[in-house]
């Protein structure tokens, strides 16, 4: 496993369409929380995936399952990215919300985190930053994170969340990657008409 990187960057994708309601609640909510309140809200998400989601429950910290946090990933370029890329989903209409581990420890402390794809059987789950070196940060650095036959489970190292039970406040988001120029000023005319001076970043190398 490689160094542990400091202020750990943990990003999570939601559809542009989403971006609306997000400010206006102020926050980036959990799926259960999403349903509760009747927000309309565009899933990109495999509906297969988010049903075993919903049955996964969280053996450590507050409990629950999995629609119950907020997920983030250790690094772009998620294979969850990838599977949308293929289904020919608009890689410009997919937003990065961005924060790091030291914002959330700060703010919303009932968080945990895996190291690997959480719906996983033999997933672990960790409340303690002190085990963000059982992430495997070789796999989340690298360009090619395909299995094979002698790693078979390199996809799924690259899955590993970051949860954030309940919401996730706007005021612990430290900006937004986006994938053309366009779509970052359209982000930054929401922003702006919202009040928020948040930054917004082009960052194609984030994208497939």
């Amino acid at each position: 496993m490689a160094r542990l990187p400091e202020n750990t960057l943990l990003y999570h994708i939601t559809h542009i369409t989403n971006l609306q309601s997000i400010i206006e609640q102020g926050a980036l909510m959990s799926h259960a929380r999403i349903r509760l309140n009747t927000l309309s809200y565009k899933d990109v998400a495999n509906q297969d995936v988010q049903s075993r989601r919903n049955r996964t429950r969280i053996p450590v910290g507050t409990g629950g399952n999995l629609h119950d946090y907020v997920p983030f990933y250790f690094a772009p370029r998620s294979p969850m990215l990838y599977v949308l890329y293929m289904q020919q989903i608009p890689q410009d209409d997919l937003v990065y919300l961005m924060t790091n581990t030291e914002v959330v420890q700060r703010q919303c402390p009932n968080f945990v985190f895996t190291d690997a794809h959480a719906i996983r059987r033999l997933t672990n789950f960790f409340t303690d930053l002190e085990d963000l070196n059982r992430i495997d940060w070789g796999t989340m650095r690298a360009t090619v994170w395909t299995d094979t036959d002698e790693d078979p489970n390199r996809k799924a190292r690259r899955q590993a969340e970051f949860l954030v039970h309940n919401d996730v406040p706007l005021s612990a988001c430290i900006g937004f990657a986006v994938y053309s120029v366009e779509t970052k000023q359209k982000v930054e005319a929401m922003l702006k008409e919202a009040g928020l001076s948040l930054p917004v970043a082009g960052r194609r190398q984030f994208y497939f």
